[in-house]
């Protein structure tokens, strides 16, 4: 004989046990936050000094170079032609708000599987985009300051000073803080369930059998 639940209306005023909502994703708030201070740091970072360079020549008058993302800070310099970095970095901001913004927007219960999966792509996206770019920049840093070194003869006498500036470490924060929401990010997104809030208690009703 095979019974069904409906047919014991004994048992008909059991509760059936509910399952409790799903908790917020604290890992993807916390990414969200990661994401933003990126991309706050990018922009601020751009307008600093990457590179400087101070000293007194001979004729002790002082003077400082510094070179940034938009080109180098000296009214002198003007026919001094450098990789203009600016526009990447605009570039990489606007990467890092969008996934900030869909990294917040995924910290609800309400959020679809397949937006995660987005917030994912586009923090993954950002990171990796301004990961290649701050490579760059380092890599022009780098190479203006083996320039620089060349022609150098009895510097400390003339005073002079070079050194990366705070722009350039801003950077390297930005890029360490990018990273690791892109880590938080893709650590939620691979520990979320294939289905939405499917649960033993929230699936189709068994059917009871009896013999």
């Amino acid at each position: 004989m095979t019974a069904y639940p409906g047919h014991f209306p004994a048992m008909s005023g059991i509760a059936m046990p509910i399952a409790p909502a799903p908790a917020i994703p604290k890992t993807r708030l916390v990414a969200a936050g990661a994401v933003g201070l990126a991309a706050l740091l990018v922009p601020v970072a751009s307008f600093l000094p990457l590179y400087t360079v101070s000293g007194t020549p001979v004729d002790d008058e002082s003077f400082v170079v510094s070179l940034t993302s938009w080109g180098i800070d000296d009214p002198e310099a003007d026919d001094v032609s450098v990789p203009i970095t600016g526009p990447l970095l605009v570039v990489a901001t606007v990467l890092l708000l969008a996934a900030a913004v869909l990294c917040a927007v995924t910290a609800t219960r309400s959020a679809t599987p397949g937006l995660r999966r987005v917030a994912g792509m586009v923090t993954v996206t950002g990171a990796t985009f301004l990961t290649s770019g701050v490579w760059a920049i380092v890599a022009q840093v780098v190479g203006l300051a083996a320039a620089i070194e060349e022609p150098r003869v009895d510097d400390e006498a003339k005073g002079f000073a070079e050194g990366p500036g705070a722009g350039l470490w801003l950077l390297v924060a930005g890029v360490v803080v990018a990273l690791v929401a892109m880590v938080l990010t893709l650590r939620a997104t691979w520990r979320d369930p294939q289905s939405a809030d499917r649960s033993p208690a929230t699936s189709s009703p068994t059917m009871w059998r009896a013999s």
